[in-house]
């Protein structure tokens, strides 16, 4: 007990709180300046290691030295009983305590929420491959128009799967074994779409032949609009602008999400047919397949790119499905496989081998 009384008596514990609240407070200034600074990788290690070894220093000096309104000087000269250190060393520990408190809430309030998390965590621009094992009661129709839809983030995947004569959009991320169906798609036709953000996903009901949203996770189907009762396939750009594909070929169309009348985006040839656009996450340009018309085979299908500030078309590769990552890579369906190849929204030029 005699000993803890004179850690008290030469304030320690308060030289070691206020060490730690500065140590913090240091590591929280390297933290936010590391970036616009440029801060070589070992400047955090060097500094974690520089205050681990100044902690017991300070322990010692604290022991050896007392701080009063004279100064600091050696505890032997500072005495137990002097009433003026004894009132300083309170105010020194009510400030520090304070101070500490401060930090404290302003670390709660300022610490981002789960979605913030989320938009700050690094974009892993790595390619990946992988297989989807489906329940054996599912399958996906031979005749699907997009068999196969990933996010922009690359996260997930979205697909129109059968279970018991019963049509509806299943989700899969890359993080969970599980496949899940979305409530409140029940009624979806082969024409669906991700929102940009991924949070939504937007159909065509076979029934009203109306364009919906949903809930990515499931719930509650909102009108969008009416696109007729012609509809094939619906992409949602980042501009919030519903591209679409029609039956009677006249190419592929876009209208505003908020409303409006809709426009032409492209004129197939004779004996073609436009079909799965998919907007840039840039809205620079969208990809899309030519097929030909009359048919539902996909090995004469090519993918050919579309500029949607100049309105030029280049073509790519022979495949279908195709969707652009936010990562910058063209992803798409060929010979019953996802490929993926580097693609520049500005120049419509795909770059590299496709993996």
């Amino acid at each position: 007990m005699a000993f803890l009384r004179e850690i008290r008596r030469r304030k320690v514990f308060q030289v070691a709180a206020a060490y730690l609240v500065v140590a913090w407070a240091i590591m929280q200034v390297i933290d936010v300046v590391d970036e616009p600074l440029n801060l070589p990788s070992w400047f955090d290690t060097v500094a974690i290691l520089l205050i681990a070894i100044g902690f017991p220093i300070a322990l010692i000096l604290s022991w050896a030295y007392d701080m009063t309104p004279q100064g600091v000087v050696r505890d032997s000269q500072s005495g137990p009983s002097s009433a003026h250190g004894l009132d300083y060393g309170k105010a020194t520990f009510w400030a520090v305590l304070g101070v500490a408190i401060l930090l404290g809430v302003s670390m709660v309030l300022e610490r981002p929420t789960p979605r913030e998390e989320v938009a700050k965590r690094p974009m892993d621009s790595s390619l990946r491959r992988f297989s989807i094992e489906l329940p054996r009661t599912m399958r996906i129709r031979d005749n699907e128009f997009r068999p196969v839809t990933i996010s922009k983030n690359g996260r997930r995947v979205i697909f129109k799967a059968v279970v018991e004569s019963r049509d509806s959009i299943y989700s899969r991320s890359i993080d969970s074994l599980d496949v899940v169906e979305i409530a409140g798609t029940e009624y979806a036709s082969r024409s669906y779409a991700l929102s940009p953000d991924g949070e939504w996903i937007a159909f065509v009901d076979r029934v009203d032949r109306l364009i919906k949203k949903v809930p990515a996770m499931g719930g509650v189907p909102v009108v969008l609009g009416d696109l007729g009762d012609q509809t094939w396939d619906i992409d949602w750009g980042a501009n919030d602008e519903i591209v679409f594909v029609v039956q009677n070929y006249a190419g592929l169309m876009r209208l505003p999400v908020s409303g409006g009348e809709p426009g032409q985006l492209t004129a197939p040839e004779n004996g073609e047919v436009h079909k799965q656009p998919s907007v840039s996450p840039d809205s620079n340009a969208l990809v899309f397949t030519v097929g030909e018309r009359g048919t539902t085979t996909r090995k004469t299908d090519r993918i050919v790119a579309l500029s949607l500030r100049t309105g030029e078309q280049k073509a790519l590769m022979t495949g279908s499905s195709p969707m652009i990552a936010s990562t910058g890579h063209l992803i798409y369906y060929q010979d019953g496989a996802l490929w993926a190849a580097e693609f520049d929204s500005q120049t419509l030029e795909s770059n590299g081998e496709p993996v």
